[in-house]
């Protein structure tokens, strides 16, 4: 789960707390993500920006640093999770049956 704090369907997802108190913090791992972005609205850091839009100077970034960051994180776990599955394509073509990682 990637959600922005700002986000105005925040409390219908698994980052509602503190909205609710059902809502439970977990931790974010490679095969199970759960980020919080600072003041990012829904779906800011999946759309992205047409390359004319993006502002590399401060204090004007475009987007935003915590954006950048959730983005560089989600790029990380994607490639774990492609790494995973290259692995287990090769180890399927050579006959041998191994289970799926779980980080």
């Amino acid at each position: 789960m990637i959600d922005g704090d700002r986000d105005p369907w925040r409390p219908a997802t698994a980052h509602a707390s503190p909205f609710n108190e059902t809502a439970i913090n977990r931790t974010s791992t490679v095969s199970e993500p759960f980020i919080l972005i600072e003041n990012a609205v829904h779906h800011f850091d999946e759309n992205g920006l047409f390359p004319n839009q993006t502002v590399d100077s401060l204090p004007n970034l475009l987007p935003p640093q915590p954006v950048r960051d959730a983005q560089a994180e989600i790029l990380s776990f994607v490639k774990g999770w492609m790494l995973e599955w290259r692995l287990q394509q090769a180890k399927t073509q050579m006959g041998v049956q191994a289970p799926m990682q779980r980080y």
